[in-house]
């Protein structure tokens, strides 16, 4: 199997460092929910047909990000994310993506609805059919159309690796599909806040209910916590 065959189209334009990151960034997000981390770095150069070296380095990368961490001798390690690192995370992304939603929207309304409605369709579907996996890839996709371009900004450059953080989240599937529905609410909120030209209701929902620790703690079983509310503010 080639390298370029593991990659998703437009990646051949990147080096081999940069193709490498993205690869292992993306296996890391999309293994099992509950699947620990075991890096077989000599079965990845194998598979990739590549050496040594554009591995370290891509492992080096995603170690100096916060993701991983790498012990002599012992090997690579998933690192867990701290209650105190997930706040702040939530902090900057709400910040970051509120800000980049009051910004965009009045240029990109026309195409930015679109998106994000359909990225609201898959996750109901996922939400239906209990596919947790699917549901954060478009749960994902969802934040993600709130960006310009977010791969060729600066603001891209920083929410990625704080995206990459959260999917260290070690969610059960069970868990996992608990926070569906709450989720799902608030991403309709959201949408129907811009629908109606409502900017900074939106901006307020992504940052103060969204964004939160409590939006990524996991469930008890038997509870449908609603993600906490506030008041939506009045379109100017």
């Amino acid at each position: 199997m080639s390298f370029s065959s593991c990659l998703p189209a437009g990646n051949e334009r990147l080096s081999l460092r940069d193709r490498v990151y993205r690869h292992l960034a993306d296996v890391l997000q999309s293994r099992p929910l509950h699947q620990p981390l075991c890096l077989d770095q000599d079965a990845i150069c194998q598979e990739l047909r590549i050496s040594r070296t554009p591995l370290r380095d891509a492992l080096l990368r995603l170690e100096q990000e916060g993701m991983l961490e790498i012990r002599p001798r012992r090997g690579v390690f998933l690192r867990p994310v701290s209650r105190e690192e997930l706040a702040e995370i939530c902090r900057l992304l709400g910040l970051l993506e509120a800000d980049a939603l009051e910004g965009a929207f009045p240029l990109r309304q026309s195409s930015l609805l679109p998106a994000l409605e359909s990225a609201l369709r898959e996750q109901r579907r996922c939400a239906q059919e209990q596919d947790p996996v699917a549901f954060r890839r478009a749960e994902r996709l969802f934040h993600l159309s709130l960006q310009v371009t977010p791969q060729k900004t600066w603001r891209g450059s920083l929410t990625e690796p704080l995206y990459r953080r959260l999917d260290v989240l070690p969610y059960g599937r069970d868990n996992a599909v608990r926070r569906c529905a709450p989720v799902l609410a608030v991403h309709e909120r959201i949408l129907d806040s811009l629908v109606r030209g409502n900017v900074a209701a939106a901006a307020s929902i992504l940052r103060y209910e969204y964004w939160t620790p409590e939006t990524f703690a996991a469930v008890p079983a038997g509870h449908a916590r609603p993600i906490p509310r506030v008041p939506e503010p009045t379109a100017a």
